[in-house]
């Protein structure tokens, strides 16, 4: 309790524990892994599969609209992980379909 004011409640914000060091006993380990189930989780950590063409495709679709696009709205639109969006922007800028501009950090790609 506060010296100052003893009659002071105690909020969680002012309470702090240190050097506590958890090892359960063997039973409660056997008990926990004896109730616990695993289930497949709906969602995949691998991008979505597309041909050159189709995702050209929707990528020329996006930039009738919009004037640019980025790493990050390639993922977010087309479900792919951050490697395969770099990947297919980076192909497409090699084979002189797109150009990057920007900064290294926040580049933008054009259709050329």
């Amino acid at each position: 309790m506060p010296e100052e004011n003893p009659d002071k409640k105690i909020t969680g914000k002012e309470v702090r524990i240190t050097g506590i060091n958890f090892r359960p006993e063997g039973k409660l380990m056997e008990e926990v892994q004896r109730n616990v189930h695993f289930v497949r989780s709906r969602y995949s950590n691998q991008s979505t599969k597309y041909s050159e063409e189709k995702m050209l495709e929707n990528i020329k679709e996006y930039l009738q609209k919009n004037r640019y696009i980025t790493t990050r709205i390639l993922r977010i639109l087309f479900g792919l992980t951050p490697y395969m969006a770099q990947k297919w922007l980076n192909h497409f800028c090699e084979k002189g379909i797109m150009v990057k501009e920007g900064t290294p950090h926040a580049p933008i790609y054009f259709l050329k």
